[in-house]
């Protein structure tokens, strides 16, 4: 699985057990938008995240789609503590 960290509120934080395949609906839902807003919201970074894989986005690209458009609410993670 693809393991990528994301910066928030100034702490690193591991998002390996959301870093996974999904396709513009599964990422909607997520997101609580419609596909349709989704495919607007990935219109500008389409050239960063690069094509779908069949219907799916790579975990690889699911973590560039995540730090292009910020973490969906729907995603609690917890925060390591780096101090």
């Amino acid at each position: 699985m693809y393991r990528d960290t994301l910066l928030h509120d100034s702490r690193q934080v591991q998002l390996s057990q959301h870093i996974k395949s999904y396709n513009l609906k599964e990422l909607a839902a997520l997101y609580e938008e419609s596909p349709k807003t989704i495919r607007a919201w990935l219109r500008p970074h389409e050239k960063a995240i690069g094509p779908q894989v069949g219907r799916k986005y790579t975990p690889k690209q699911t973590a560039i789609i995540f730090k292009k458009l910020g973490l969906p609410s729907k995603i609690s993670v917890q925060f390591d503590d780096f101090d």
